[in-house]
């Protein structure tokens, strides 16, 4: 069944989203450039390319491999793709100058944090940070240090986007055990922050994948930034790709470009260890796309094993209709139903009862139902009750205004 959804979904995929896959591939080499001009042989509409490149938030990479690759291009589509790299890379440089600052003011207020994706991941994959897209800067603290964490931020000029009010102990213990992290912006949007204490809602799809592992340190300009080692780096970027069923092809490509940085045999590895912290479906269906998608070279034993997992070709289906589905400039979200569609696919990332319930229950409390009221400790199983009408009534709410 996977197979037939897998060849139907590829059927249906235009020559202009190949042509943008071809320059999601890394490293920037010669095959690459001969599988950019390969899928540039067939007739391109480029107005829709551009919009495929718009949704995937890939305008760097799309750039920079047209342009190794000496594919020629109309006018105006080139002037539109430099426009985009151009403000990517400025942008780039305002949220690498804004990580090194908050690392520093960190460090001087003694609260350890981790700094994901963002600049690190584009420094250490791609050696380069003006390609990738980043649209915040997102940083683990514990939980036990989130409130250091909020006044080190707001001490920066940064505000919860959507404020909160003050918040009684219960209420604080189940936002953190309910939510996994804190908008913040600065300058009226200029700068976005993510605050996270979890990177996942449910605890059993990422262990021992938090802000007390073992780190690493990027240099951003003069500034040693910590981050994930490439082992829980692999890990966390496939269960966050998977969380969002790949709906992006930018994450797809930054994970590729991290596999790039290491041997073929050695991916083996990375795969073992996302098993043996409950990832395991979220790596075979990554390796999966980016084998198909990337030109990713795997072991051919190891590749015919994903391939023949349970689940594997099936959340591979899945991420592939995410990605094509709706049209060039309709990301999965906005589809029809794909926000539940989403939601649905979540249950099948992780393995055992366990996991299923706590899928369930993560669902059963809304943080917003927490924030906006306090109830006694003895009484927080209301909230339960109370998520279906206040929901309805938020609903209702915006569909008046």
């Amino acid at each position: 069944m996977a197979k037939r959804l897998i060849a139907k979904t590829l059927t249906k995929a235009s020559p202009e989203f190949f042509l943008a896959a071809a320059c999601c591939r890394w490293p920037p080499a010669q095959g690459r450039s001969d599988a950019i001009r390969a899928a540039a042989q067939a007739p391109v509409d480029w107005g829709r390319f551009l919009a495929i490149v718009e949704r995937h938030r890939i305008w760097g990479l799309a750039r920079r491999g047209l342009a190794q690759a000496g594919v020629v291009l109309p006018a105006i589509i080139e002037g539109a793709l430099e426009a985009k790299a151009a403000a990517l890379a400025r942008r780039n440089l305002v949220l690498a100058a804004e990580t090194a600052r908050l690392c520093r003011l960190f460090r001087e207020a003694a609260v350890p944090v981790v700094f994901v994706k963002g600049v690190t991941l584009a420094a250490l994959a791609y050696g380069d940070i003006a390609l990738k897209h980043s649209l915040d800067i997102d940083i683990l603290v514990s939980p036990a240090q989130v409130g250091e964490a909020r006044a080190v931020l707001e001490g920066a000029g940064y505000a919860l986007k959507q404020p909160l009010p003050a918040l009684t102990e219960t209420q604080l213990a189940l936002l953190l055990g309910h939510a996994k992290e804190w908008e913040f912006w600065r300058e009226a949007g200029e700068v976005t922050t993510e605050l996270h204490w979890t990177l996942t809602y449910n605890g059993l799809l990422m262990r021992d994948v938090d802000a007390s592992c073992p780190l690493a340190a990027v240099r951003i300009g003069d500034a040693e930034i910590p981050t994930f080692r490439l082992e829980e780096l692999f890990v966390y970027l496939c269960a966050h790709g998977a969380q969002h069923a790949w709906f992006r092809m930018k994450w797809l490509a930054d994970l590729g470009a991290l596999l790039a940085t290491v041997p073929s045999a050695d991916i083996e590895g990375l795969y073992r260890a996302a098993q043996r912290r409950g990832s395991g479906r979220c790596a075979a269906q990554a390796l999966l796309l980016c084998e198909r998608l990337l030109g990713v070279e795997l072991p051919a034993a190891f590749s015919a094993e994903l391939r023949g997992t349970g689940t594997a070709p099936l959340l591979e289906a899945l991420a592939l209709d995410a990605m094509l589905g709706g049209g060039a400039d309709a990301v999965l979200t906005d589809r029809p139903f794909g926000t539940l569609r989403l939601l649905a696919s979540h249950f099948f990332l992780g393995e055992g009862w366990s996991y299923f319930w706590r899928e369930i229950s993560r669902h059963l409390v809304s943080p917003q139902d927490v924030a906006a009221f306090a109830l006694p400790p003895r009484l927080t199983w209301l909230y339960v009750i109370l998520r279906a009408p206040l929901w309805a009534l938020r609903r209702l709410k915006l569909a008046r205004n």
